[in-house]
């Protein structure tokens, strides 16, 4: 299998995952239901959380099936040189770097329900005008922040700490664990 292969698989892979991770939508969908039922009329009060409540799991919708069917497409973008091969014997700093990336992409992945279900909070709050209600959203973006931080740094980092794992890993001291 080439690199060119193994990059579309891992690809359409991940389009699964995006797909599955719909799932945790559907319970803020249809909330959306609730909210069109109860409102009087359809102004921009209620029209901006119905479209934050049912823009994300569309987003995650047709984000799986791009990464599903085009993930050739992609991958010759990722890996231009078709000839490239993978050695049976992949090298630990490989699946070190494949390791931080998923690892990042799954911090990712868990961020943007988190991410949606904060921006419905603030405008439902933000319409209470209760202030001891935005103190606890403050606190809840401050974590998402540093989620999204995280994973976008082993996720677009992983090979430089996958490189830093190794250093430590070789100093003077510490070969023997």
């Amino acid at each position: 299998m080439n690199a060119r292969s193994t990059a579309s698989l891992v690809l359409k892979l991940f389009g699964i995952y995006v797909l599955f991770g719909i799932l945790g939508y559907l319970p803020i969908a249809f909330s959306a239901v609730n909210l069109i039922r109860s409102a009087d009329s359809l102004n921009l009060d209620t029209f901006l959380p119905i479209t934050l409540i049912v823009g994300m799991p569309f987003l995650h919708l047709v984000s799986s099936f791009v990464l599903i069917l085009k993930s050739d497409a992609i991958a010759r973008r990722l890996v231009p040189d078709e000839q490239t091969t993978l050695s049976p014997g992949i090298d630990a700093d490989t699946i070190r770097s494949l390791a931080f990336c998923i690892i990042g992409v799954f911090f990712l992945m868990k961020a943007f329900p988190k991410f949606t279900q904060f921006a419905i909070n603030y405008v439902v709050l933000k319409r209470m005008d209760d202030p001891k209600h935005s103190y606890t959203l403050y606190g809840q973006f401050a974590a998402l922040v540093v989620q999204i931080v995280i994973g976008a740094a082993l996720f677009l980092q992983a090979d430089g700490l996958s490189r830093l794992w190794k250093n430590l890993r070789e100093a003077k001291g510490i070969q023997g664990s």
